[in-house]
């Protein structure tokens, strides 16, 4: 052998030996926990796909989409399923009664979050989310507060500063009907925080947009579940998913300062509107509140900004996209609109039980897009039998939400939009299946929001089916332009944009906004 070959073999050896044996040694650790793991609980998980060694059913799982495959393999293996993801026990439930079953009535041991949910969140300047917190005493805190303003028995006191901000949501479409989405997005912000529209800029919703993208891919399944990928240099094979860390620190620090300072710099000018920002700051000055403090404070708000706004705006995004789609539950809607309410004055919450129609199109709504199709992950935390099964300690369990809200054994023809699905001779029907039930999240972690977002549903639909029309953009040609109803796949799902147009009914309903506003002056 030459003395170049001598140097290239020493040189190539020296150059695998710190790289590839560390991959090869984890991999193996790797191979052996799961061949452990698979030995102990083969005959006792729930069924599911068999996968290949070391990799489970990795190739099984595509990245889009991942909720119509859990689907399919439950039409093939029964509601609950397993699947092993690099050698992890996943179980995906696909029905209401498995959903109960263990996530509600055995929530004291399926509260918590995956463990690399929980430690990626410090990394990732994300501990300030309730969704992200581990199930502990922090967690009970932060909810314990949401829930005060956020409970069905509190939730009047917010009414009229909902509807404030849904009266400058149908002027801002009176005069630009872009960025539908973006637009809702700044109402909530206004809402939670009191800041007027010249306070809110663009940089809030784009910094919604920011974060979503960051949980998306900080929540991939080979972050998940393999532990140590979360400590390789981003320059190391498997780490390139680091690059963007610091990006993502400084978006999840920015949404919970920016606009918390904002509001307060209103405050100080006098400027601020009354809001829950307002209504806490108040209960602080004056010690009514022996828990609460400034960093609480920007937790409880910035949970609201991130997932209240980014989750409604996408749900009033979809139904926007449905009545293009489906111009005969516009008109059902406004005739139901026009006789109880009529173009005297807009929509106010104490007109919901009045219409059960508006009311089932938010059920619908909620049915049709799921704005999360698989929710966030549970953490089982000690072993427990099911139907025969083990469920093991440490197993990642999550609800197919899409799956379920969308099977044809319960919801006939699940892709067509059609709230009469939820009525019964004209009302709302009691023993009908409530989307909200499952949507929100289930058990302990439930999210404390719902009554707030569909009470924010309620109001701008209903308002905005007051005053305005819905259809198809026009072409050049004069043809309307066909909407095809697609999503986005990820931890959360959105409408792809489409083309639409929107203008008032009449005279007399864009004036009815104008004069509703000047009110508001």
């Amino acid at each position: 052998m030459t003395s170049n070959a001598i140097q290239n073999v020493t040189h190539s050896t020296h150059i695998i030996t710190p790289t590839y044996a560390f991959i090869f040694s984890q991999l193996f650790i790797v191979f052996v926990v799961q061949h452990l793991i698979r030995k102990r609980w083969r005959k006792g998980l729930p069924p599911g796909p068999s996968g290949i060694p070391l990799l489970g059913n990795v190739y099984d799982i595509p990245q889009e989409a991942p909720w119509i495959t859990y689907r399919d393999l439950a039409a093939k293996h029964g509601d609950v399923i397993c699947v092993r993801l690099l050698g992890h026990p996943v179980i995906v439930l696909n029905s209401v009664t498995a959903v109960n079953d263990l996530l509600e009535k055995r929530s004291a041991i399926y509260s918590d979050r995956p463990r690399s949910i929980v430690s990626i969140s410090p990394m990732l300047s994300w501990i300030w989310s309730v969704g992200f917190k581990p199930y502990d005493d922090d967690w009970r805190r932060t909810r314990r507060e949401l829930w005060q303003y956020l409970q069905p028995s509190a939730l009047a006191r917010w009414h009229a500063i909902e509807m404030r901000e849904s009266r400058r949501f149908l002027q801002h479409l009176l005069h630009d009907q872009r960025n539908l989405e973006k637009k809702i997005q700044l109402t909530l912000v206004c809402l939670g925080y009191g800041l007027s529209a010249d306070d809110v800029t663009t940089r809030y919703v784009d910094l919604l947009g920011e974060i979503d993208s960051a949980v998306s891919a900080a929540y991939h399944p080979a972050v998940l579940f393999i532990p140590w990928l979360r400590y390789l240099p981003s320059w190391f094979p498997g780490g390139a998913w680091k690059n963007g860390v610091v990006k993502w620190r400084m978006q999840a620090e920015t949404a919970l300062e920016m606009p918390y300072q904002a509001a307060l710099k209103a405050t100080t000018r006098g400027a601020a509107m009354s809001s829950m920002l307002s209504d806490q700051f108040d209960k602080l000055q004056c010690g009514a509140a022996p828990g609460l403090d400034e960093e609480l404070m920007k937790s409880v708000l910035a949970t609201m900004f991130v997932a209240g706004a980014d989750t409604t705006a996408g749900s009033f995004f979809a139904f926007f996209c449905a009545m293009v789609i489906y111009p005969e539950v516009q008109k059902r809607a406004r005739e139901e609109l026009d006789a109880v309410v009529g173009l005297d004055r807009l929509p106010e919450h104490a007109d919901r039980p009045s219409l059960p129609y508006i009311s089932a199109i938010i059920k619908e709504v909620l049915r049709w897009h799921n704005i999360a199709p698989l929710g966030l992950a549970h953490r089982c935390i000690e072993d427990n039998a099911y139907r025969g099964w083990i469920i093991p300690e440490d197993a990642t369990v999550m609800t197919n939400i899409w799956g379920i809200l969308h099977d044809p054994e319960h919801f006939p023809e699940p892709d067509v939009f059609r709230p009469e699905r939820f009525l019964k001779d004209g009302q709302l029907d009691p023993d009908a299946f409530d989307p909200a039930t499952i949507v929100f999240g289930s058990g302990r972690r439930v999210c404390p929001g719902r009554h707030f977002a569909e009470d924010t549903l309620f109001i701008n639909i209903a308002s905005v089916l007051l005053i305005f029309d819905i259809f198809s953009a026009i072409d050049e040609h004069g043809a309307p332009v066909p909407v095809d109803y697609k999503v986005t796949s990820g931890l959360t799902s959105t409408v792809e944009p489409f083309k639409y147009s929107i203008r008032p009914r009449s005279g007399a309903a864009e004036a009815l906004v104008r004069d509703a506003m000047a009110g508001e002056d």
